[in-house]
């Protein structure tokens, strides 16, 4: 590989660096600014970039026939792809893994 080549990739192991420890700030931030949000008695803030709101997400739980269902449909779609009446497309993509 030439030293050009290797550059590229240390500099996108670089920015995936970067990006993990941004990630991880706003993981430690979200807390705190849902917790701001509820003093402030507000479901929106909006700053000179954005939009901060509150969302909500449901979990639901069903009977266990659907659970029972869920698995008989996960069954023929295994047995579709082992002969072959289900189809595919496949996508290249790039994988990242650091050493930690």
């Amino acid at each position: 590989m030439t030293p050009e080549n290797k550059l590229q990739f240390k500099h996108y192991e670089e920015l995936e660096e970067a990006r993990r420890a941004l990630e991880l700030e706003q993981e430690q931030l979200r807390p705190l600014l849902l917790e701001i949000m509820t003093k402030e008695k507000t479901d929106q803030i909006k700053s000179d970039i954005g939009t901060f709101s509150k969302g909500a997400k449901k979990a639901w739980v069903y009977l266990p026939i659907v659970k029972t269902q869920e698995d008989a449909l996960k069954t023929m779609k295994l047995e579709q792809q082992r002969t072959g009446l289900a189809k595919f497309t496949e996508t290249e993509y790039l994988i990242y893994r650091s050493k930690e």
